[in-house]
């Protein structure tokens, strides 16, 4: 027997919400003994999450040059430098087409209304 949940996104959710209360508590523990930094902070989150980033950066760039077309390892390259600079959602957000009008706009309140 399956249980199916609409949206898809609830996996991503409880990983939010269960990171957020861990990482909180640390915060939080920190602050109440004085020795909160924001430096160590960040320094802790990058010593952690670098390894993995690189393991996989450097496992996709495998699979990519073994399987993708040299005009498709061009657009991979962009990609994975911007996801070694943390910059992956701008790029994606930039491409996908979301700041562009679908049609022009008849009026200049239409324009200011829609942002187009």
């Amino acid at each position: 027997m399956s249980i199916r949940v609409g949206g898809g996104y609830i996996g991503v959710d409880v990983f939010f919400v269960i990171s957020g209360y861990l990482i909180s508590g640390l915060i939080l523990s920190e602050m109440r003994a004085g020795r909160f930094l924001l430096s160590n902070f960040y320094e802790r989150r990058v010593r952690r999450i670098i390894p993995a980033l690189l393991a996989m950066l450097s496992a996709t760039s495998f699979c990519a040059y073994i399987c993708s077309a040299p005009g498709e390892l061009l657009v991979f390259a962009r990609t994975l430098l911007a996801a070694l600079f943390s910059v992956s959602n701008i790029v994606f957000w930039t491409q996908s087409g979301l700041l562009r009008c679908s049609k022009p706009q008849q009026t200049t309140s239409a324009y200011l209304v829609s942002g187009c």
